[in-house]
């Protein structure tokens, strides 16, 4: 997922500024279909990798707010409805309404990150296994993403984890597979997040 752009400028300073007092940023819609947690850590270790780095703590804000926002658009009667409505593929036999009650089977869900700031790797996210490795470029610089992008990747990079069903798509992701559970999960988990968080937030 490559098409990104940079949280910043006043929304970016309100979350922050939000992070560090210790305010609440998020909060679910009258709309709650399911309560979960989600268990974050970072400076994880990615499978054979030695390019490994340290989250700042601002890195760390960021990605913890996202994944609070991801949670928060998971646990919308809204989510529930477009995953199963919608048309899927990859979805390894399972019906749609298997599917979403397997990705949202665990609970608490686990996200381990990791974070790399090798220039060779193009992707903005990848991962193997229970860790999800995110490019520090990504986070830190100008091509990194406003903050409901990364709630985008953090849903779709779930699904590729064991614990999110190990669910695949084309290696082109944006040429190819776009009906793909984990692009379809990363969509809808996106659009629900700018109807929850709104850019001006």
């Amino acid at each position: 997922m490559n098409r990104r752009e940079f949280l910043s400028g006043i929304a970016g300073a309100v979350l922050l500024k939000r992070m560090a007092l210790g305010l609440p940023s998020t909060q679910v819609g009258a709309n709650a279909s399911t309560a979960f947690d989600v268990m974050v850590t970072f400076d994880n270790t990615y499978p054979f990798d030695s390019k490994d780095q340290t989250f700042s703590e601002d890195e760390k804000g960021i990605v913890t707010e996202a994944a609070s926002r991801w949670k928060a658009a998971w646990a919308t009667v809204d989510f529930k409805t477009q995953l199963i409505n919608h048309k899927l593929e990859r979805t390894q036999g399972l019906s749609n309404q298997k599917l979403y009650e397997k990705i949202m089977s665990a609970n608490p869900k686990h996200a381990n990150y990791a974070l790399t700031a090798d220039p060779n790797h193009s992707e903005t996210a990848v991962t193997s296994g229970s860790i999800t490795r995110l490019q520090k470029n990504w986070l830190d610089g100008s091509k990194g993403p406003a903050i409901n992008r990364l709630v985008n990747t953090l849903a779709h990079e779930y699904t590729h984890t064991t614990e999110g069903g190990l669910f695949t798509h084309p290696y082109y992701q944006r040429l190819f597979g776009k009906n793909s559970v984990p692009i379809v999960v990363g969509n809808i988990t996106e659009s629900i997040a700018e109807k929850l968080f709104p850019a001006a937030q």
